[in-house]
């Protein structure tokens, strides 16, 4: 199992987890970031805000290449209004594996 995790522009949240649930990734936790770049900084990069929100998500191994592909068909991620990467969590432990099938299950229901 892998970690996703988005970080983007506030206004992009439901634009981002309507693609993970269409992908069947149904376990999101999200919450609200706020960059530490100064005005200069993000004028040179050309980008206008810090306040982010950071979407993290639960994926199979098998199914990471194909999200972030279907990401990076997304013109924000190209235009620097998003990043995503995967963290792996292979010392994840039984019991927490187990409540992540649990609350799956129940939005299956």
């Amino acid at each position: 199992m892998k970690m996703l995790i988005v970080i983007c522009d506030r206004n992009l949240t439901n634009i981002i987890v309507k693609m993970l649930n269409e992908e069947n990734v149904k376990y999101h936790i999200s919450f609200y970031g706020k960059g530490t770049a100064n005005q200069n900084i993000l004028a040179y990069f050309g980008l206008e805000k810090t306040e982010k929100e950071i979407i993290m998500s639960i994926i199979d191994k098998q199914d990471v290449t194909h999200i972030l592909d279907r990401l990076t068909t997304y013109e924000f991620i190209k235009k620097h209004g998003a990043v995503a990467f995967t963290v792996p969590l292979d010392g994840i432990s039984k019991n927490t594996l187990d409540y992540i099938r649990k609350m799956e299950e129940k939005q299956h229901e």
